[in-house]
């Protein structure tokens, strides 16, 4: 699969999703807010959106998925060490590396990485 054939995908996903969220609110249509709370589904993602969703994604096959998630899980972090330079302009590429790892794995896992890397010293 092509660079070209994901954006297109993404872009046929994002359409669905907002054709059905208009429709369900022209028609004012509460019950499947229950439902998709239920099913794991966002509360600004109608059902049918969501199925239109996951059907694109199983056409995609597992390797244009695994990309995909990549760039979603690289964008995050790159989003994340723009605040961490933001926030901390005095941080050298270090210490902006591990706040980063920090908050990503959340306190309690870096506490321990950090102790099982002070132990090997």
């Amino acid at each position: 699969m092509t660079d070209n054939t994901v954006i297109s995908a993404k872009a046929e996903i994002q359409k669905s999703a907002i054709l059905s969220e208009a429709k369900d609110l022209a028609l004012g249509n509460r019950n499947c807010v229950v439902a998709k709370k239920m099913n794991g589904i966002p509360s600004d993602t109608t059902l049918e959106a969501a199925r239109k969703e996951f059907e694109i994604l199983r056409r995609l096959g597992p390797h244009v998925r695994a990309r995909m998630e990549f760039e979603m899980s690289d964008n995050l972090r790159r989003i994340v060490e723009a605040g961490v330079r933001h926030r901390h302009p005095d941080f050298d590429e270090k210490k902006i590396r591990l706040e980063v790892l920090r908050l990503m794995i959340r306190d309690k896992l870096y506490r321990q990485m950090l102790k099982g890397t002070e132990t090997r010293s």
